[in-house]
């Protein structure tokens, strides 16, 4: 492939896991599955319903906090789950956490959020809205979350740690 820049690449680092899921998701069920969960790091896709329960459990990490117990669990069916953040994955510069999400607008890491989730019909639409809405940060984020159907929302704004939640995101809670 080439570019008219030099140097120019492509990144699919907003997308990649989101689709890999997808496909996994897709063998799964060709093979005959009736239900299961593929998660790759942040990415997750379920279908069907776990053995003996009425949804798969996903918890969201507390970013402000390193320990095992969730922030929150989810409870989910027939969908997919994406968060982004800046917790797992920054460097520090100068004494500052730097995320790993970059925001070209500022052209630096994106700072607005400690992290978001995002829950859609699938995994590559919730990765790359993750991506996006931390970019966006909350208030743009939210706005944008709210014109889509089927997709829902949890945001961790810094520097506050406040959760914002979009207005079908509830259903999702345990």
């Amino acid at each position: 492939m080439r570019f008219v820049v030099d140097g120019m690449r492509l990144d699919l680092g907003g997308i990649g896991k989101g689709y890999a899921v997808d496909k996994a998701v897709e063998v799964m069920q060709q093979k005959g599955a009736i239900a299961g969960m593929v998660d790759s790091g942040g990415n997750i896709r379920c279908f069907g319903k776990p053995v003996n329960r009425t949804a798969w459990l996903v918890g969201i990490q507390d970013p402000n906090v390193d320990n095992d117990k969730p922030l929150m669990v989810l409870k989910l069916s027939d969908c997919a789950v994406a968060t982004s953040g800046d917790y797992r994955r920054f460097v520090t510069v100068a004494g500052k956490k730097v995320s790993h999400i970059i925001d070209i607008n500022a052209a630096a890491g994106a700072s607005k959020m400690a992290g978001d989730t995002i829950i859609a019909k699938t995994a590559i639409e919730a990765d790359a809205l993750s991506t996006a809405v931390n970019v966006l940060g909350p208030d743009k984020g939210l706005d944008l979350i709210e014109t889509l159907s089927d997709v829902e929302c949890i945001l961790i704004t810094l520097p506050d740690y406040r959760i914002i939640k979009s207005k079908g995101a509830q259903v999702y809670l345990q």
